[in-house]
């Protein structure tokens, strides 16, 4: 791992599962301008886009979950919609905006129908608006802040619906494999994710609280 200041970066290419794996403290949160895979608690797969477009519903980017975990296309750049910066923590309950890293295209949603189920579609989108809005609903008991390798549901603000994926809803040609990706009524378990890989910035705060102990030491 490479620590260098609160700027620094984390290449996390482990999980949780091995025993070896351990996130030093000033990267156990996920922050603004990160860019993180989601893993799919239940299937195991990681959310996902790419330049094939729905053949229905909006016919915009389709959003998919997929098996192989080290698809470059599996990248998503977290950002805020205020005035966020650059390295702080998620609060629980913040709404975020998640950008496709490959395609630049955000996370969005809508009232059409999903492709394969009766759900809400969920597409990528070049467009801003509030349907790229979506609020962090933290799972694990009393947490304040979105933490890595903790389950988490992504509440769609326009729909009040969840972002969720089932292997009850697979793809054909030519996206062969991927699970549907829609939005759900309620955070069922369907509707649960993890943020594991990734290039995390680190926690602003931790460096601040660790430079001012510095200068009390002094």
């Amino acid at each position: 791992m490479l620590l260098v200041a609160w700027l620094g970066v984390l290449c996390a290419v482990g999980v949780a599962a091995h025993d070896d794996f351990v996130i030093e403290p000033e990267f156990a949160k996920v922050t603004i301008g990160s860019s993180i895979k989601l893993t799919h608690l239940i299937s195991d797969y990681k959310l996902h886009s790419h330049a094939v477009a729905y053949g229905s519903g909006s016919h915009q980017q389709s959003v998919t979950a997929f098996p192989e975990a080290d698809s470059s296309d599996s990248y998503f750049l977290v950002s805020g919609i205020a005035k966020e910066i650059s390295g702080d923590a998620i609060k629980c309950g913040s709404t975020v905006q998640l950008k496709h890293l490959s395609t630049k295209k955000w996370l969005h949603s809508h009232d059409h129908e999903a492709p394969l189920s009766t759900n809400r579609e969920v597409s990528a989108y070049d467009g801003l608006d509030t349907g790229n809005h979506w609020i962090v609903h933290c799972r694990q008991k009393g947490a304040s802040y979105w933490m890595r390798e903790q389950p988490i549901a992504l509440k769609h603000v326009d729909s009040g619906r969840f972002l969720s994926a089932s292997k009850a809803h697979v793809f054909r040609d030519p996206i062969s494999g991927h699970l549907e990706v829609s939005c759900i009524p309620d955070d069922r378990v369907e509707a649960l994710w993890v943020a594991q890989e990734g290039i995390y910035l680190g926690d602003r705060s931790y460096a601040d609280d660790a430079k001012t102990e510095k200068h009390d030491e002094l």
